[in-house]
């Protein structure tokens, strides 16, 4: 799933930001962000089909390398092998459509996709607020 959001028209918050060291600036986002999203994976694993409880273990917050900007998102971890517990190797098949190896066709559960859609506008709001509140503590 290669959804995002990003979060803009908040000039005075940034010009806020602009104002502190750029490492508390990085610190009160990530935490801000990571925040945020925790509730979304929190609803993706209630969401998520619960037959070996290993697909749940592998839903995980992850940190994205965009060129100069931080970002989170919320994945299913594939783990190094099919015998990693760590991973849900078939996650994807799960969340999107497939053809088995039988030849029949396997309807995907999208539960990614629903958990998104329905927490992304909650998880921006609290972004703001969080990232707010974190400027608001360092500035006094």
């Amino acid at each position: 799933m290669a959804e995002s959001f990003e979060i803009t028209g908040l000039k005075e918050l940034n010009n806020k930001l602009e104002q502190l060291p750029l490492k508390m600036e990085k610190k009160i986002v990530r935490q801000g962000l990571v925040q945020a999203i925790r509730p979304m994976r929190d609803a993706a694993k209630a969401e998520s089909p619960e037959e070996t409880g290993r697909l749940i273990k592998a839903i995980k917050i992850k940190r994205l390398k965009p060129h100069n900007d931080i970002a989170y998102g919320l994945f299913i971890a594939a783990g190094k092998t099919r015998d990693d517990e760590k991973g849900a190797w078939y996650g994807r098949f799960v969340e999107q459509r497939h053809i088995s190896t039988g030849g029949n066709y396997v309807p995907g559960k999208f539960f990614m996709r629903k958990t998104y859609d329905s927490q992304k506008d909650t998880a921006g709001n609290t972004a703001v607020n969080i990232i707010e509140r974190g400027i608001m503590e360092a500035m006094q």
